[in-house]
């Protein structure tokens, strides 16, 4: 559903709004990956240049999704910003997807707030928080070294699923930084 005014002399007088409901889902590309969204409702809002998107319900790899969006077009290197909430998203899926990881397992939940340049993802800023539940967190590669560090201190535990593995995080500079991961496994916790 479309209605409003679009300015064919002067964009700046663009005033149009576009409600869709995606039944059978759509695909998104985000940093050089494909997702797969199910069922998807949102708007669009056309202010001149500036194009916001609310997308308050969509299901994503047996969790669902919101994401709220200001994005400038027509501005070459202008930064677009997001914000995208998870609960309870299939983890294996997305770190297979993005990291090629094979061995992760559980659901993810949490939010990102950020900020990028479009073609420049190394120029990506933002802060968010994360939430994996009965997931094997040391499969991935970054982690896994303390696989083999708790393993030896406690048989096996390294390479057991965790609980809960939950972190605050920041990015900025191509970097992920976290100060605070705590992962909790059957008879193990470690900050």
């Amino acid at each position: 559903t479309v209605g409003g005014v679009i300015g064919l002399k002067d964009p700046s007088q663009t005033r149009l709004w576009a409600n869709f409901t995606a039944a059978q889902g759509l695909d998104y590309d985000l940093l050089d990956r494909t997702l797969n969204f199910g069922a998807t409702t949102g708007s669009l809002e056309f202010a001149g240049r500036l194009i916001k998107v609310d997308v308050p319900s969509a299901r994503l790899y047996g969790g669902s999704v919101k994401m709220t969006a200001d994005i400038n077009t027509g501005q070459p290197g202008v930064r677009q910003n997001m914000n995208v909430e998870l609960n309870a998203v299939n983890f294996a899926t997305l770190t297979r997807l993005y990291f090629d990881y094979k061995d992760s397992q559980g659901v993810v939940s949490g939010r990102y707030n950020f900020g990028f340049v479009p073609g420049q993802a190394e120029k990506m800023q933002g802060s968010g928080n994360l939430l994996v539940e009965n997931g094997n967190v040391f499969a991935i590669p970054v982690l896994g070294p303390l696989s083999a560090v708790l393993g030896t201190i406690l048989p096996g535990v390294g390479y057991q699923t965790a609980r809960k593995a939950t972190c605050d995080f920041r990015v900025a500079n191509g970097e992920i930084r976290t100060e605070n991961l705590d992962v909790i496994g059957q008879g193990f916790s470690m900050i």
